[in-house]
């Protein structure tokens, strides 16, 4: 119910009503993750359970990630195996190293599978060569900071943004709400940036501060 408030439930006090037809949320639609706020559902009216994700606000209309869990469980558990940031820059791998990934990918998935994970997460493959994030941070790299100072008009699309991105509860963030400074992410790559950019496009006035 946790996973899915926001998406099928709306807690009311110590209620929960189901939203499932108001939403348009198929009752077989389970979260198993999200991205930027953004959900990965899990459709457990099938044995092989096909993964998809959409995005947050307007209608829910998921696409097709892969057609079982298991294809999704092998990707991520090779992407985390060989994950390394001193080969990671801004969403990107170095060329060699992206294709040591796609190589065991390719093993249990086809190519369109691939493309469409990767946009979503999203992972790319560099085009050229790039300084390991250690040398980037000794040569002083600044850290960018983003900080929530108000959510707009869209409050309750925002809160659950944020509350997909942080993992913090509703009551958290909106006891944090009423507090200057509302740290929302931090880091060195520019998917930081972007993340400001989603918050911005959904209304909310975020502050990026670089230290």
């Amino acid at each position: 119910m946790v996973a899915l408030e926001g998406y099928r439930f709306i807690r009311e006090g110590k209620d929960w009503i189901d939203f499932s037809e108001k939403m348009k949320w198929n009752r077989n639609w389970i979260i198993i993750s999200s991205w930027s706020g953004n959900p990965v559902i899990a459709d457990i009216s099938k044995v092989e359970t096909p993964i998809y994700y959409d995005y947050v606000g307007g209608e829910f209309s998921p696409k097709l990630l892969v057609d079982s869990l298991e294809k999704f469980d092998y990707f991520l558990s090779v992407w985390l195996d060989k994950h390394e940031d001193r080969y990671y820059k801004s969403g990107e791998y170095q060329s060699n190293f992206y294709e040591l990934m796609e190589k065991e990918w390719k093993i249990k998935l086809n190519n369109e599978e691939i493309k469409n994970i990767c946009e979503f997460l999203p992972i790319a493959k560099s085009k050229e060569n790039f300084a390991p994030i250690e040398q980037r941070i000794r040569e002083k790299v600044k850290k960018y900071y983003v900080y929530l100072d108000a959510p707009g008009e869209n409050k309750s699309k925002v809160i659950l943004a944020v509350k997909k991105e942080t993992g913090l509860s509703f009551d958290e963030i909106r006891n944090r709400l009423n507090s200057n400074g509302f740290l929302i992410a931090e880091g060195y790559g520019e998917n930081i940036l972007v993340l400001a950019d989603y918050f911005i496009s959904l209304g909310a006035k975020v502050r990026t501060e670089q230290k």
